[in-house]
């Protein structure tokens, strides 16, 4: 069986499980990026939607439960309606290539994977307290987008840590099968 958790923004990423809550792989969300011209911008990023289909239809050896974060708006100050819309609709496409590639998923809020996931860390900063539980259950991964990187991605260690709350949501033990 493999296990997957999906951080569905457009800096997310996917990371993919093994029964024993291994990492098999991490990818990162696929954007198609906006063009520059004389150093501007020519429009926004988008989601590459051939490139989610991708990743998830990889041949994977066993079957295969995702977790999904669901994806939440936000007030104005955090980003407004727009931003408020690209939650929306990035979860919605990752669910709705699920469905249609017949792919079975859970659905979990940040609030309750975090509360399992960072369960003991004295950190009022989420991030910060992702990375550190993150780094506890794989000390040897690297959490970085490339080798150029100097800090790690949240996306990777998000993803990581929800795919990990499915497992363990499976295997119905609080401590899972890492502890």
């Amino acid at each position: 069986m493999i296990y997957a958790g999906i951080d569905p923004g457009k800096d997310g990423a996917v990371v993919f499980l093994d029964v024993d809550g291994q990492i098999v792989d991490k990818i990162k969300t696929p954007i198609l990026k906006a063009s520059t011209r004389g150093g501007k911008k020519q429009g926004r990023d988008e989601y590459d939607i051939v490139g989610m289909k991708s990743i998830l239809s990889q041949d994977r050896p066993d079957s295969i439960l995702i977790t999904v974060e669901k994806t939440q708006a936000f007030p104005s100050s955090m980003g407004g309606s727009a931003a408020n819309y690209q939650r929306g609709f990035s979860f919605g496409l990752w669910q709705g290539l699920m469905v249609g590639l017949g792919i079975p998923y859970q659905v979990v809020t940040p609030q309750a994977w975090q509360k399992v996931m960072l369960a003991g860390i004295a950190s009022s900063d989420t991030k910060q307290a992702a990375l550190i539980a993150a780094q506890r259950l794989w000390p040897t991964a690297n959490w970085r987008k490339s080798d150029l990187a100097k800090k790690a991605d949240e996306g990777f260690v998000d993803a990581a840590l929800i795919g990990m709350f499915g497992l363990r949501l499976v295997s119905r033990s609080p401590e899972g099968s890492r502890g």
